[in-house]
């Protein structure tokens, strides 16, 4: 059976782009939606403020504001995916290194679009504490070593 989903969305490219001294940044509409190309390197590490570039033209120009907001270390990527009336958070620690290093328990800000009451640690389900405002959620999260799920209700 094929699928026949007509929405998509991608942040990576394949091939990766090649680094030129010119980096170039094109917004454009088509269709019902609108289209961002960049020749920016944002997936090194080095050019961390190239990554700021293509988010702050995400969040001003195109109007999108962030599901989530830490004080989470640079290296920790959070990816917020919404099932039904959940929304579940990963953390991943991205680290070169052959042992990943440990990172302290950090604050997390989670906006929904259904009114959050409870925030549980996966995959044992235990509830943590938490703050409440509106539709957004906010906790600290435990150490983290390499991976972490939540599961907001």
């Amino acid at each position: 059976k094929y699928h026949t989903e007509t929405k998509f969305a991608s942040i990576h490219s394949n091939p990766p782009g090649i680094v030129t001294e010119h980096p170039a940044l094109a917004i454009t509409n088509f269709g019902k939606g609108k289209v961002v190309w960049c020749a920016l390197p944002i997936e090194c590490y080095e050019f961390y403020d190239y990554r700021n570039i293509l988010v702050n033209v995400i969040e001003n120009y195109l109007g999108v504001d962030k599901t989530i907001i830490s004080n989470a270390p640079d290296d920790v990527e959070l990816v917020a995916f919404k099932a039904q009336n959940e929304v579940l958070i990963d953390m991943v620690l991205h680290n070169s290194r052959y042992k990943a290093r440990h990172v302290e328990s950090f604050d997390v800000t989670v906006k929904c679009d259904f009114t959050p009451t409870k925030i549980y640690k996966l995959p044992e389900g235990r509830e943590l504490a938490c703050a409440v405002c509106g539709n957004a959620i906010t906790f600290k999260c435990e150490d983290l070593d390499i991976f972490a799920m939540y599961q907001i209700k």
